[in-house]
């Protein structure tokens, strides 16, 4: 009985060993001697909508297949929070929020290892002129952060180099407050508009360079350039893009008084925009080509408001008060309510 205990357990190790030299020559012994190295494995974040909502910053799934309930996810609770950016390959984003002082702190978060960090932190030494930062924006290359720096009457554009940690500031002549400023999309410029002035100004500043190459006379309440090879701005309710070096404006939007224009959102190819119409009490959501063209009333609710165009510029999310979120496509096809809420701070990005 033995021996035959024996003879089944050498049987199967003999099994065992040419079924491992087989394995061993077919497969592992011609990757090995190839050099190749296991490939990573990707990991695919689905799109999200990020909003803010009692001092909370959620993340909305836009799917339409999820149920309701399920679609919101709370990211951070760092206080209400009002402009948010991702860098270029969507691994990292910046916010401002409101901290229990009253004023705002920059935060980057990153979704690899959800951990966050606040880049405002006044052990940066240059930060100590500062009481109040707001509208972080990264470079279209991902390896800068930039964002503006309050200090009484005066503000700048404080820009953070993401290799080394140093931070600078871009705009050391400047003399007023800033309301909003762009890269331009090589992420080698950026162009920044005052806010206080009795002229407001825009100027277009090379990062390295010491001073303004174009200073332009206009009141600006929004301007974008990194997605496009011309300047899009917000001026006197209605939407204008120019070329850099010159200054003659093509009109984007051309309505008159009372409706004006409260703010745009372009999609991530430049291609379209979408933008926000007031009209007295009531608001509704416009789309056209990036030049003005083709627009497209997407809702006559009179109470749509907020815009976000998806990446791909196929779809517009929107707010309406005391009623939810919704998502409508470009063609009007469709239109779906995708959260139940009354209220929110703001709608902030699609990504």
């Amino acid at each position: 009985m033995k021996k035959v205990t024996w003879l089944l357990f050498l049987g199967y190790f003999l099994i065992f060993v040419i079924i491992g030299i087989v394995f061993y020559y077919k497969y592992l012994n011609r990757f090995i001697s190839s050099g190749a190295e296991p490939a990573e494995v990707e990991i695919i974040t689905a799109q999200r909508i990020y909003y803010s909502e009692a001092a909370n910053l959620w993340a909305l799934n836009p799917d339409i297949a999820s149920k309701i309930g399920e679609r919101s996810t709370r990211i951070q609770s760092t206080g209400s929070t009002g402009y948010l950016d991702f860098n270029s390959i969507n691994s990292l984003f910046a916010y401002a929020a409101i901290n229990k002082n009253g004023t705002n702190d920059i935060w980057q978060f990153q979704l690899k290892n959800n951990q966050s960090q606040k880049i405002t932190d006044l052990s940066y030494e240059i930060l100590n002129d500062y009481v109040n930062f707001f509208r972080p924006k990264y470079s279209p290359t991902g390896g800068s952060l930039a964002f503006i720096g309050r200090g009484g009457s005066r503000d700048s554009i404080l820009v953070k180099d993401l290799i080394t940690g140093n931070i600078a500031d871009a705009t050391p002549t400047s003399a007023s407050h800033i309301l909003d400023f762009s890269w331009n999309n090589d992420g080698e410029k950026i162009i920044y508009c005052t806010s206080n002035l009795e002229k407001n100004y825009c100027e277009i500043k090379p990062i390295t360079a010491p001073q303004a190459t174009q200073k332009i006379e206009i009141e600006v309440r929004q301007i974008s350039w990194e997605k496009t090879a011309e300047i899009i701005y917000l001026s006197d309710g209605n939407l204008f893009r120019f070329k850099e070096g010159s200054f003659t404006p093509a009109t984007i939007t051309n309505i008159t008084s009372p409706k004006h224009v409260v703010s745009f959102d372009i999609d991530e190819k430049g291609k379209h925009l979408v933008c926000q119409i007031n009209d007295n009490e009531s608001s509704d959501i416009y789309l056209s080509e990036i030049d003005g063209t083709n627009i497209t009333e997407l809702t006559s609710s009179k109470n749509s408001s907020q815009p976000l165009l998806s990446p791909e510029g196929d779809r517009v999310a929107f707010f309406r008060q005391n009623d939810g979120v919704y998502v409508i496509d470009a063609n009007k096809t469709a239109e779906t309510k995708i959260l139940n809420i009354n209220n929110i701070d703001r709608l902030l990005i699609w990504r």
